[in-house]
């Protein structure tokens, strides 16, 4: 079976930085994933944890957790103190 890409849903589209997809898709856990592509879909809002927690259907602290691992790869910039692991 082959696969290709219906065209009619070209019309709405989201901007997603290559380095996603390039380096850490295989990496990243699923919930890191959905996170990512909530937050570019609606890059102009606020990033809150539990909303995207109730989008994406998972945990708030997972959601916390995606949003860390996000920031510690420069995905985004974050405020928060960094975690030093041992």
């Amino acid at each position: 079976m082959s696969y290709s890409i219906n065209p009619s849903v070209w019309g709405n589209m989201c901007a997603l930085p290559s380095d996603i997809t390039d380096k850490y898709l295989k990496l990243a856990s699923g919930t890191q994933i959905k996170t990512a592509l909530w937050i570019f879909r609606h890059a102009s809002e606020p990033i809150e944890p539990a909303a995207i927690a109730k989008k994406v259907g998972d945990s708030q602290a997972n959601v916390e957790e995606a949003l860390r691992y996000w920031a510690s790869v420069g995905i985004l910039n974050s405020e928060a103190p960094e975690i030093k692991q041992s």
